[in-house]
């Protein structure tokens, strides 16, 4: 596994400023499946690791948290302000190392978006969407505001 990947990006690109100079004892966890046909994520193994390290730092969701890891309030900046990770501060994206996920569409300027485009996203930012979201469980439905805004280009 490579450090050049998704998960690793949200940790290089804003505190290590795009720098591959990770501490050499650095461990890569994937995920993979159990003996038991379960997945079993790179997150999880994190926790798992660091539950053992009580000098050990990782990157997870508040989901693999044990009862001997928490999640550390951080800053942008030395000087503040450090933002905890509760589900506020991830939904109205405060908590820096907060994931994103994009739709892009492509078009060419001036033309209208495909219909059936146009309905998946409308889909994706409706109230029906957003509980879908929610009920998968991997990604948090977007606020209010961001639904407003996100709405407001389809136009």
């Amino acid at each position: 596994m490579n450090l050049r990947y998704e998960q690793s990006l949200r940790i290089a690109n804003p505190i290590l400023k795009g720098s591959d100079k990770w501490n050499e004892r650095i461990k890569l966890f994937a995920n993979f499946t159990g003996a038991d046909g379960k997945l079993v994520t790179a997150a999880q193994q994190v926790m798992e690791h660091i539950s053992a390290d009580k000098y050990g730092i990782g990157y997870g969701g508040l989901m693999n948290l044990t009862p001997q890891t928490k999640a550390i309030a951080i800053s942008v900046g030395d000087d503040g302000p450090y933002i905890p990770l509760t589900l506020e501060t991830a939904q109205n994206r405060t908590y820096p190392l907060i994931g994103e996920t994009y739709i892009y569409l492509n078009r060419k300027p001036g033309t209208a978006i495909d219909p059936k485009i146009r309905e998946f996203v409308s889909y994706i930012l409706s109230r029906q969407g957003q509980q879908a979201v929610a009920r998968d469980g991997k990604y948090l439905p977007l606020t209010a505001a961001a639904l407003r805004e996100q709405r407001q280009k389809l136009e």
